[in-house]
């Protein structure tokens, strides 16, 4: 095997790892502004159409809960005017990644249900027990938890913190390798332009492996389908698992427009450099 043939294969190589690498890291800088980071959870989780969802859950709830306990629906309801839905929704997702419960089950909701429920009965001067009182806000409260809250994702915070560790030692060894196969690409090469042209169809094929297979996966709906409690909240993750898909298929497009315009710089430089040595001054200079 020739130098050229082994100079041509590693040269290859070289643009494969470059290609591998470059679409690795597309991903995990995607990733680390998207499903992992916090503020992409509670963006997803205040929308005004998940609030609006939710509301007409509790309103089904709560109307069966006030057949059952005969306290007007409108009681139940007014939970929606002192815990602004859109807020509470943002909360839980909030709390997905402190201390606090995710699952909205506090003791101030079951405390308003009281109070406004015992209020309501007074004001009409009707009898009742306590007991019996407390235990219809219970299920009060655990119906605006079920229905608002979060449930069986503790895990998230541990998870978002790993995977944003491991992403940033993932990237720098992957921006590491494209370096590395860069400077050995370009020294195998006395005219640096031809090295180039293997770098930049790395580059290019890095970005156009991204963007197909993040569109392959959009359209087959690989990993975008989620069974999350409550029910409305799958939407919402299914929508993430989406918005993180073409997020990185707008990465990976950036990436091969770059490699287009490297490569459409080379191609230029290239042709300079074949004019001038076309030239009658340049033979002259050369044969001197």
């Amino acid at each position: 095997m020739g130098l050229k043939s082994t100079r041509k294969i590693l040269s290859i190589v070289f643009a494969v790892i470059i290609s591998f690498s470059l679409a690795a890291c597309v991903s995990c800088v995607v990733e680390t502004f998207t499903v992992s980071s916090r503020g992409f959870y509670e963006k997803h989780f205040s929308t005004q159409a998940l609030a609006d969802e939710c509301d007409k859950q509790l309103t089904k709830k709560y109307t069966v809960l006030s057949k059952k306990s005969n306290i007007p629906l409108e009681v139940f309801e007014s939970v929606k005017k002192q815990y602004s839905t859109t807020l509470s929704l943002k909360q839980a997702a909030s709390y997905l990644f402190d201390e606090n419960d995710s699952t909205l089950n506090s003791d101030a909701r079951l405390k308003y249900f009281y109070s406004i429920c015992t209020e309501y009965l007074d004001a009409n001067e009707l009898n009742y027990s306590k007991e019996d009182v407390y235990n219809t806000c219970v299920e009060a409260s655990q119906i605006y938890s079920d229905t608002v809250g979060i449930h069986n994702l503790d895990y998230i915070k541990n998870d978002v913190d790993a995977r944003n560790r491991d992403n940033t030692r993932k990237a720098s060894a992957f921006i590491l390798s494209v370096a590395l196969c860069v400077v050995f690409t370009l020294f195998m090469y006395k005219k640096r332009l031809k090295g180039m042209m293997y770098i930049c169809s790395g580059i290019m094929g890095g970005g156009i492996s991204v963007v197909v297979s993040s569109l392959l996966k959009l359209i087959f709906k690989v990993g975008t389908a989620y069974n999350v409690q409550p029910e409305c909240y799958s939407a919402v993750f299914s929508h993430m698992a989406k918005s993180y898909l073409l997020y990185e298929a707008i990465g990976g497009l950036a990436l091969l427009l770059v490699g287009i315009v490297i490569l459409f710089v080379v191609q230029r430089l290239i042709s300079r450099d074949e004019f001038r040595k076309n030239t009658r001054f340049y033979k002259v200079v050369e044969k001197l």
